[in-house]
């Protein structure tokens, strides 16, 4: 079967598909097409196993971004066997740093990773016209793809996402992920509604799919036969996510267990799903106790920056413009948690 399909012009709505129903063809790609599952080929996406949502390292005064501090994040994760990174999400405080620092996260990562590994950056900002900035920004600096959630005025609406995605997509030329966030997505859209609307969209590749309706993520798996690269959201049940299809992971707490959320991905990709399963457990173990310090993002972010400072020896500042997110007595307590784990975090 013929996969390739002729790109509409930009902003010309007359030669481009009806929204309304699958087209005939699998979607246009571009330069990152990759084998789909057809013919008995392998399939070769493009974001395969982990991926950190990657902490940002602020100095002491929030204006810049600490270079040394990302550069020795950067490399731990590399050293670990990450499969790439997702810059400037929620983890890595996008949505709370002015425009100007998620342009110098972004650049400084694509800098540190040196084409060694994938980077997707999340564009989604207050408008449209600053969240095209920021993409074409990202493909300036040579990010390898980008993400973006739904427009952040009209959550839980599929027609108006899909119109904010496509105006996105036709102002670049880089891979588009979508980010199926559960509170913004529309969850009274089909799997096939969405793909339906999706494969619509220029330079459409995936889903970063933070949910935990995996029912609904495989069939959005399945009814694409394989014409979506789909990564999972919630870090503990990235096994779950792995046996409805998924092609990886993109998580918070990977800043901190890189080296255990690979071994999970191995384990399970090789056929050891006992051993996959008792890994998660022992990431759970993790979680578990990060989020009873609080589920809200500067919690979590909170205790991820600690470890990374007073186990790991790499400094990352604190949450932004909240220093005080964790206690010292919580974070003396999260420590003293760590060090007596019967396994390494790392």
């Amino acid at each position: 079967m013929n996969t390739k399909q002729t790109p509409p012009k930009k902003n010309d709505m007359k030669n481009r598909p009806d929204r309304c129903r699958l087209p005939p063809e699998a979607p246009y790609f571009g330069s990152f097409l990759f084998k789909m599952a057809s013919d008995g080929e392998p399939r070769n996406p493009l974001l395969q196993g982990i991926l950190p949502a990657l902490l940002s390292p602020f100095n002491d005064d929030y204006t810049a971004i600490n270079e040394e501090s990302l550069k020795k994040l950067v490399e731990k994760h590399l050293e670990s066997g990450v499969g790439g990174f997702y810059v400037c999400g929620r983890t890595g405080e996008g949505f709370t740093m002015p425009a100007n620092l998620r342009k110098q996260m972004a650049e400084l990562t694509v800098k540190a990773v040196a084409k060694r590994a994938p980077v997707i950056v999340l564009i989604t900002a207050a408008t449209l016209e600053e969240t095209v900035e920021l993409a074409t920004h990202a493909e300036t600096i040579g990010a390898t793809g980008i993400s973006s959630v739904a427009p952040l005025d009209k959550p839980k609406d599929m027609a108006a996402a899909m119109e904010f995605w496509t105006a996105v997509g036709d102002a670049v030329k880089l891979p588009l992920y979508i980010y199926w966030y559960a509170p913004e997505a529309d969850q009274n859209a089909t799997p096939q509604q969405f793909l339906n609307a999706a494969f619509q969209i220029p330079n459409f590749a995936g889903l970063k799919f933070t949910d935990t309706n995996f029912y609904k993520f495989e069939q959005l798996c399945t009814l694409s036969e394989g014409k979506i690269n789909a990564l999972t959201g919630p870090d503990e049940m990235m096994v779950g996510g792995l046996a409805m299809g998924s092609d990886g992971a993109i998580g918070s707490t990977y800043n901190v267990h890189p080296k255990l959320a690979v071994s999970i991905f191995k384990a399970f990709q090789s056929g050891d799903v006992k051993a996959a399963t008792l890994r998660q457990k022992q990431m759970n173990s993790v979680i578990a106790k990060i989020l009873s310090y609080g589920a809200t993002p500067d919690n979590v972010i909170a205790c991820l920056k600690t470890i990374s400072k007073r186990v790991h020896g790499i400094p990352l500042g604190t949450v932004y413009k909240n220093p005080t997110a964790l206690s010292q007595e919580n974070e003396d307590e999260l420590i003293k948690f760590v060090e007596d784990l019967e396994f390494k975090l790392e």
